[in-house]
């Protein structure tokens, strides 16, 4: 997907040079193909918050560990009460209206909301986890709820998606009939029809027993099938999730991704933690650190960002606003109360100026933790805004070592940490100079460290970093598969700080 500005409107470019003259025949979409369309960002905000109000659904009652038909109506009747902004209909239910007009825009908008969104959840390995299990479910619920008139149709559906399964009617076929595992979505659509696969395509089905084998194929019934088309869409959702994620940092769009990203925090990370009953400094379920580790997990566990941070304010006493505002959030998001971080930058900062310390930098300790100014949660820079905005100036100590470094000093960095080898520095310069790829450093530097690769072999936030290593530390033979939650930011108005 490409994208194009002009007059102040965001066009979304199919690859394939556009759509089909009719490119929502059916409310079912498994969005094999991009949209083409102008849009501007009052709509894109208007889109987004519609879909991610209906994924939010889906996030807080899928919780619920018993599946029944009970809980699929219950999801059902709260996506239905869901209003645009406009106060609507919201695509879900439009999508299926009489009115040619009213469908049309509202599968448009669920087709572009959608890809909208693939932009942002294809940053990391938890992200894409999340939004292939919300998208998956939208699309189960849909296949439940939709009611085909006839088995062609039905057919046909799944044929304009490229699944070429042929559909037996069970009428004159009573072997068949008692032979197929008959499920809810038949009794309510009172179709008698069986899907016939090659016995391969079922596997999974196989295991437990929902499958009639005969003569090399496999019938199964409508309900069965369901759960074949979500495995197939989530795997090929995935697989293009990884590809948008290889360049996701050429975009260009930081504006957009912002803005998506804050309509995640809201919809979906305000969501669970009101759900939550920890409290405010540990809301995200993170272990503590406290005041007196700092210095030995600064040494063993930081990243080279924070732990260079960190040496400066120990060796100065002293850090530059963006310094101390970096390394603040980094703190809390690692686990560090608000009274033991204000003790902690009390006894480092108060050095050289105590009166400043009361006067301006605790007002700025009480602002990241929700206690001052706006009383706002905040959450840790990822790499991408740490890479991307306020470049460091002289004697600034926050910024991207390997993106903000001039090879000599990043090479000084390097060894002080703990790379001694010299075509390990060389791997990770070129990483550097050549690809541009600074969170792939980063992941590098990790992997001499601890021995163990990260997901995607980069990194995209310090804290997964902290906590990779926490793990790859107390679990050396542990791949480090699975990352926090970072309660991706609402990023701070540091003007008011």
């Amino acid at each position: 997907m490409q994208f194009e500005h002009r007059n102040k409107r965001l066009r979304l470019l199919a690859e394939n040079g556009g759509q089909k003259s009719n490119p929502y025949p059916y409310w079912i979409n498994f969005y094999t193909t991009p949209p083409d369309y102008k849009v501007s960002l009052q709509e894109i905000e208007d889109m987004v918050s519609e879909r991610l109000k209906i994924l939010a659904v889906f996030d807080n009652l899928l919780r619920i560990k018993e599946k029944s038909r009970a809980l699929f109506d219950a999801i059902n009747s709260q996506i239905c009460s869901i209003k645009c902004e406009n106060n609507e209909k919201n695509f879900y239910v439009a999508g299926r209206s009489e009115s040619i007009g009213n469908r049309f825009e509202a599968r448009k908008r669920d087709h572009i909301s959608h890809f909208l969104l693939r932009i942002y959840y294809c940053q990391n390995e938890e992200l894409r986890r999340w939004f292939i299990s919300r998208e998956s479910e939208l699309l189960r619920i849909r296949f439940i709820e939709s009611s085909f008139s006839d088995a062609s149709s039905l057919e046909e559906c799944l044929l304009y998606y490229g699944y070429k399964y042929e559909i037996v009617s069970m009428v004159d076929n009573h072997d068949l009939f008692h032979k197929v595992d008959w499920a809810e979505y038949n009794r309510r659509n009172q179709q008698q029809i069986a899907f016939k696969l090659k016995f391969e395509e079922a596997f999974d089905l196989m295991r437990f027993r929902k499958v009639y084998l005969h003569d090399g194929y496999a019938y199964i019934g409508s309900n069965e099938i369901i759960s074949v088309l979500c495995q197939g869409f989530k795997t090929n959702l995935s697989r293009e999730l990884t590809r948008m994620h290889s360049y996701f940092y050429s975009f260009g769009e930081e504006r957009l991704i912002w803005r998506l990203e804050s309509l995640h925090h809201h919809y979906i990370l305000n969501a669970k933690s009101s759900n939550r009953n920890n409290s405010q400094d540990n809301d995200n379920g993170r272990e503590r650190i406290h005041l007196n580790e700092i210095n030995e997990l600064s040494r063993n566990m930081f990243p080279p960002c924070m732990r260079s941070i960190h040496d400066r304010l120990r060796r100065d006493h002293h850090l530059k606003h963006y310094g101390r505002l970096y390394y603040g959030l980094y703190l809390k998001a690692a686990g560090l109360s608000m009274d033991d971080s204000m003790e902690f930058f009390r006894n480092e900062l108060s050095i050289t100026n105590p009166e400043k310390f009361q006067k301006e930098y605790s007002y700025t300790i009480r602002y990241i933790y929700g206690k001052a100014g706006k009383r706002v949660q905040l959450s840790a820079y990822k790499c991408h805004k740490i890479i991307n905005d306020n470049a460091p100036g002289p004697n600034d100590t926050h910024g991207c070592p390997f993106r903000h470094f001039d090879v000599k000093n990043l090479k000084a960095l390097l060894v002080r940490y703990g790379v001694n080898n010299d075509n390990d520095l060389e791997e990770i310069v070129q990483k550097v100079t050549e690809d541009k790829n600074y969170t792939g450093a980063c992941g590098k530097y990790f992997s001499i460290k601890y021995g163990q690769d990260l997901p995607d072999q980069s990194v995209y936030h310090p804290n997964q970093f902290f906590i990779a290593a926490r793990r790859a530390i107390n679990n050396p033979v542990q791949c480090t598969t699975d990352v926090v939650d970072t309660s991706l930011p609402q990023e701070p108005n540091v003007s008011t700080l």
